[in-house]
């Protein structure tokens, strides 16, 4: 009999054991979608860039890293997203992922993701295409062309009563927005309507092309993004 109950003490101590290290292992794919503010309509834009509208792009990422603040201990996670190929993010698409972080299950305070776009000189690394509208109501197609390497840091931090859930019955969508619209900020309408158009009519923005325009883009594409989660 004291052999019988041993045993079933040590296969509870086994089963429980075994329970808390699948808990503790277990991860969620959470999908990580990239887009425009303008294409979410409870953006408010800012009044001297509501002229501008974007609606397609992308930005080509070779690396890309998470950084999660737990909300019971406070430790820190990080994982790091292995890019085979450059990801291509669809600037103009929140429906479909563009990828997906495997994070282990939990509730978090604090979520940030840090992204390096390829320098290339092949292609544009960040491409965006729209309309910009002057002050006699012309629509202009425009577009702006970046070739180099930056990084951005893109972070979410919750209220002191809430949380990031994922779980079993929680996964939500991460979706990463960058507003185009305030990138133009500092540009103003004058400058925009003074800008080289080439034969197509259309208001091309590169370093070769309506470069002072350009360095004032530049000087703030590091901001104006966030991170949202959704479900």
């Amino acid at each position: 009999m004291k052999k019988l109950t041993l045993l079933t003490v040590l296969l509870l101590v086994l089963s429980i054991s075994c329970e808390k290290e699948e808990e503790i292992n277990t991860n969620r794919k959470v999908p990580f979608t990239f887009g425009l503010t303008s294409l979410k309509k409870s953006m408010t834009l800012k009044a001297d860039t509501q002229n501008l509208s974007f609606s397609n792009g992308y930005m080509l990422i070779n690396e890309l890293e998470i950084e999660a603040e737990s909300e019971k201990d406070r430790d820190s996670l990080n994982v790091d997203v292995e890019i085979e190929n450059t990801l291509r993010a669809d600037l103009g698409d929140f429906d479909t992922p563009d990828t997906n972080f495997v994070i282990p299950t939990g509730e978090y305070k604090e979520i940030e993701i840090e992204a390096e776009v390829l320098d290339t000189e092949k292609r544009p690394s960040i491409f965006i295409e729209g309309s910009f509208t002057n002050s006699q109501g012309k629509e202009i197609p425009i577009k702006f062309d970046y070739r180099d390497d930056m990084e951005f840091e893109i972070e979410r931090e919750t209220e002191d009563t809430t949380s990031i859930v994922i779980n079993d019955s929680n996964n939500p969508v991460a979706m990463i927005t960058f507003d185009a619209n305030n990138w133009f900020s500092n540009v103003t309408t004058s400058k925009l309507e003074q800008a080289q158009l080439d034969s197509t009519g259309t208001l091309c923005i590169s370093e070769e092309v309506n470069s002072d325009i350009y360095e004032t883009i530049v000087n703030s594409l590091d901001e104006y993004s966030e991170i949202e989660f959704e479900n």
